[in-house]
């Protein structure tokens, strides 16, 4: 993956540059792909592979990059209006593990010194909105384990710094995953809507037309 992302930079320079935006805790790179023709520019983020065992998740992430910019024609529209930040792999301590010794891996691969036998933090869960209110557990071995505190772990600190630097820009924000076929918005900590959830809603019912009418997923 980090081949092609190379690849892309170099064959494509007037389109393509990568930033290194941090480091997992066992030094791997952190690197978002920007896709852009010109500056000031709406922002759109798309992150894959929060969850180690996800592997379609940063597949379709590269897949989209591939489509941006090898086939940018295809989309001008969506090229020459809009700036992408595409982090395609937000957890490469987990993926590469879950590579070479446990397909089932889903948390980074931080080292908790409290409890050593229990490996890792659901990255998805160690954000410091709500964080340890619903849908996450305490207990470090679990794999929905929230960690010890909010940004324990350097890959989600690292992807918040990016975020927050560029909140201005950005008006979009999609994560992908790989479990059954849902197009999800916010909240999940509660069941309050959320402030725009008439705007989500109608953005998240044209995705899933746009996917149906491409292949008749439902």
């Amino acid at each position: 993956m980090e081949q092609y992302l190379y690849f892309l930079e170099a064959e494509y320079p007037h389109l393509v540059t990568l930033e290194e935006i941090g480091y997992s805790s066992e030094n791997r790179s952190l690197k978002v792909a920007k896709v852009s023709t010109g500056p000031n520019r709406t922002a759109i983020w798309i992150d894959g592979g929060m969850h180690a065992r996800e592997w379609i998740a940063p597949a379709t992430t590269m897949y989209i990059l591939y489509r941006l910019v090898e086939n940018a024609w295809e989309f001008p529209e969506l090229v020459n209006n809009f700036d992408w930040y595409i982090l395609p792999i937000a957890n490469p301590d987990g993926y590469e593990f879950s590579r070479t010794k446990d397909r089932l891996w889903r948390k980074t691969r931080s080292i908790n010194p409290a409890f050593p036998d229990c490996v890792g933090v659901d990255p998805n869960r160690n954000f410091g909105y709500k964080w340890a209110t619903k849908g996450s557990s305490n207990y470090p071995c679990s794999s929905i384990y929230h960690g010890p505190e909010p940004f324990s772990e350097p890959e989600t600190k690292a992807m918040a710094d990016f975020l927050l630097t560029h909140k201005d820009e950005l008006k979009v924000y999609v994560t992908i995953h790989a479990y059954s076929q849902m197009w999800m918005a916010p909240w999940s900590s509660s069941h309050t809507l959320a402030a725009n959830n008439k705007d989500l809603i109608e953005v998240g019912q044209k995705a899933v037309e746009a996917i149906k009418s491409y292949n008749a997923t439902e």
